[in-house]
């Protein structure tokens, strides 16, 4: 056959082709002029501008295409300066978002809403601040991945929330995100190896090299030793923000009454904090080694301070609010300051008390910084900040959390975890 001869059914007459090209170049010209010109289209908003109006992202599409199958997607490094720090999810349709850090600013008690014995000393005010952002910014969908030994070094986090969003279950959910957790530790290594010098691999740009590189000068790893305890430290901590407003729904009719017995002992109302951080005012809260109710009572203290064999008494919130008083009131006889007071009630007395005498102890700062083998794991060395983090979150409740502090479902508070009816919280 003669290809040069043959004519396409298809092809279109040059009249029409004529108009057609010279309609096209008209129209876009058109269209370009219009949205430079039209004075009711929006400008694009500043940085500075969207801070202020503190509005959030739109949601990411409930669309399984979406989805990255490159782990290293779902982390957004510190150094990097387009990371999006809003990160609230309370539910999978209710998303919330603080933009920056509030923390800084908390720690002052600008208003003056916490008991000055509380207010955390320069030593710690790092720990505290990560322990905010974790209850106040950070949901139980998002991971940070920090230093074990400063926990407010941070080098980022995780955001799995699209994985909870998309995927068939919430079991396969945490699956894939166990999976990529593990792949972006492993290649956030890699990458922190190149800019320290340790590798020679190819990840990194020079932008993100020298950003990586300045993180690292700011975070004390000045040497080969430096960079390798930091690396040896790198630890995952899961957010709780969703967590800590629903204990926040289970305390409101609850806290005053602890508050009430706290003061007929004489003691700091802000100890009524403590069940935040213990078992987040869950009363059938159950620990793995037995521990009950909010107070989080041993079999053992139970037995002895509330009843001898009635077991269904032992995780009475009010029961337990008295002697946990009692407990608190003679811990505080035998330790330095509250912080050291407060330490014990998570590692016991009689533990705290032997290092306190041991490496002199006079305050909880202290302790903390003590590194033998015989203190503090990283959960004794952080009670104490969280407890106070939780004090001003709880105290700062409005402006971190708005209107989802009226927002979320009382069926999702109440329904599993053993909430407190008004009527059961009166003395």
């Amino acid at each position: 056959m003669n290809l040069g001869s043959f004519k396409s059914p298809l092809k279109r007459p040059q009249k029409t082709r004529l108009k057609t090209q010279v309609f096209i170049p008209v129209f876009i010209a058109a269209m370009f002029v219009v949205g430079f010109s039209d004075p009711n289209k929006a400008s694009v908003p500043t940085t500075m501008e969207i801070l202020r109006q503190s509005q959030p992202p739109k949601p990411i599409p409930s669309n399984k295409a979406q989805l990255s199958n490159n782990p290293w997607d779902y982390f957004h490094p510190t150094w990097k300066k387009s990371t999006p720090w809003t990160l609230i999810a309370v539910s999978d349709d209710l998303d919330h978002s603080i933009e920056y850090s509030k923390a800084e600013l908390l720690v002052e008690d600008p208003h003056n809403r916490i008991e000055k014995e509380f207010i955390p000393s320069n030593e710690i005010k790092g720990r505290v601040q990560f322990w905010i952002d974790i209850y106040s910014r950070f949901s139980s969908r998002t991971r940070v991945i920090h230093d074990r030994r400063h926990p407010e070094v941070m080098f980022g986090y995780m955001d799995f929330r699209p994985l909870y969003r998309n995927m068939s279950s919430k079991v396969a959910a945490e699956i894939k995100a166990s999976a990529f957790e593990k792949k972006i530790l492993k290649e956030l290594k890699a990458r922190l190896d190149e800019a320290a010098g340790i590798s020679r691999t190819h990840f990194l740009s020079v932008d993100e090299k020298t950003a990586i590189q300045a993180f690292l000068s700011r975070s004390g790893a000045l040497d080969k030793l430096s960079y390798l305890r930091l690396i040896k430290n790198i630890r995952t901590q899961t957010g709780q923000s969703d967590v800590f407003l629903m204990a926040l729904q289970r305390s409101k009719y609850l806290l005053p009454h602890i508050e009430s017995v706290f003061k007929q002992q004489g003691l700091p109302i802000a100890l009524a904090r403590i069940p935040f951080v213990e078992s987040s005012f869950n009363a059938k809260a159950l620990s793995k080694i037995g521990a009950v109710g909010i107070w989080q009572f041993t079999r053992e203290t139970a037995r002895e301070l509330i009843h001898g064999e009635a077991e269904h008494l032992w995780a009475d919130p009010l029961r337990q609010t008295k002697s946990a008083a009692k407990l608190l009131k003679c811990y505080r006889s035998a330790l330095p300051d509250w912080g050291t007071t407060i330490t014990s009630y998570n590692t016991g007395v009689g533990r705290v008390r032997r290092m306190v005498q041991k490496y002199r102890v006079k305050n909880v700062a202290t302790l903390i910084e003590l590194s033998h083998n015989d203190t503090l794991g990283f959960a004794g060395k952080n009670f104490y900040s969280e407890f106070l983090a939780a004090n001003f979150v709880e105290a700062y409740k409005e402006e971190l959390f708005g209107s989802l502090l009226n927002g979320i479902d009382s069926m999702l508070v109440f329904k599993t975890n053993g909430a407190l009816p008004k009527e059961l919280c009166d003395l």
